[in-house]
């Protein structure tokens, strides 16, 4: 305990604390478990919205359009995202030391640093570097991107690996403390043993919401792997499950009482061979005092700008929840229609 303590008061000198709510004595600052090696990362956020957005990679033909119209140009039909709000994407590319524009029809993502501010003067605070593109150059690659992006003012958490200090960070949702967890679950699912060890650290806050890189891709539905994976997160005590990978929106469902996003498809990519690739799924997540939840469903495209996401049209949203609660959990159907899940 006198530990703790002690890098607190250190922090307070440094000046990077800020007034916030009573986190459990075990948390840095940061919200991240206390430990002799640990170098404090930026102080918890707090805010009054969690919104999720999907796959977001400023590589490839989205810098080359960047480069064209100015690099906010992915940014710029999105609404402005409320002051206090924290919005987290899945990164999905890396910054390497050296960057090379990436060629159509390869895989490697890089993206240029001068791509990056954008994103933050958007409203964007949280990336989960926790899917297969994090690694693209290596871990020299990686901890570069770390690096970056934390300097530009982003909350980094996640990678490939199943270490449980990198797998979470906590947010705090008009004062209820939320443990954000990023898992990747593609090609292989967490042991049981680093789920626990997980799940342990997130239960210092009143609600665990995972935000997974798994599912096959372009498939509107989710696999049968997806749906045991959703099982074991929720036994393990996750309150919403928040998906990406497959590229697409697909189906939503309840397991034991816990929505399941299966994935929010693309946010901001360079995919436009279907109208499926161009639709994405906005979530906005708030909290009651009681620490009930509540998620709005805001569907966006890139259908008209390539590579620059717009809410949809009120007619259009109809349309696509409508499609969208079809293929869900008929427990829900109305609940995804009306565009909110209480």
């Amino acid at each position: 305990m006198f530990r703790v303590y002690v890098v607190l008061g250190l922090v307070l000198i440094a000046g990077l604390l800020v007034t916030q709510p009573q986190l459990p004595q075990a948390l840095f600052a940061d919200g991240t478990l206390f430990s002799e090696t640990d170098a404090p990362l930026p102080e918890l956020v707090t805010g009054t919205e969690l919104i999720f957005l999907g796959d977001v990679m400023l590589g490839r033909n989205v810098e080359r359009l960047s480069n064209r119209h100015g690099s906010a140009y992915p940014w710029s039909r999105i609404p402005p995202f409320g002051e206090r709000s924290i919005v987290v994407a899945n990164f999905e590319a890396a910054v390497p030391e050296i960057h090379q524009p990436t060629p159509d029809y390869t895989f490697a993502f890089s993206v240029h640093p001068d791509l990056l501010s954008p994103m933050r003067a958007a409203g964007v605070t949280h990336l989960s570097l926790a899917n297969n593109h994090s690694y693209d150059f290596g871990s020299t690659g990686y901890s570069h991107t770390v690096r970056t992006l934390r300097e530009t003012g982003f909350i980094t958490w996640g990678d490939q690996t199943e270490h449980a200090s990198s797998s979470v960070r906590f947010v705090s949702i008009n004062d209820t403390t939320v443990a954000l967890i990023a898992l990747y679950a593609l090609d292989r699912f967490p042991s049981e043993a680093a789920l626990d060890s997980i799940f342990k650290e997130a239960s210092l806050a009143e609600t665990q919401v995972v935000f997974v890189h798994w599912g096959p891709e372009y498939q509107l539905t989710p696999s049968a792997n997806q749906r045991t994976a959703a099982s074991r997160l929720v036994a393990q005590g996750a309150d919403l499950i928040v998906g990406h990978h497959p590229h697409v929106v697909q189906s939503i469902e309840l397991v034991d009482g816990v929505p399941v996003f299966y994935s929010l498809g693309n946010f901001i990519f360079d995919q436009y061979f279907s109208s499926e690739v161009q639709t994405g799924l906005l979530l906005r997540v708030a909290f009651s005092d009681d620490t009930d939840m509540t998620v709005m469903l805001q569907p966006v495209e890139s259908h008209s700008k390539l590579s620059a996401p717009a809410l949809l049209s009120e007619t259009a949203k109809n349309t696509f929840l409508e499609t969208l609660a079809a293929r869900s959990d008929p427990g829900i159907h109305e609940m995804i229609r009306s565009g909110t899940i209480r």
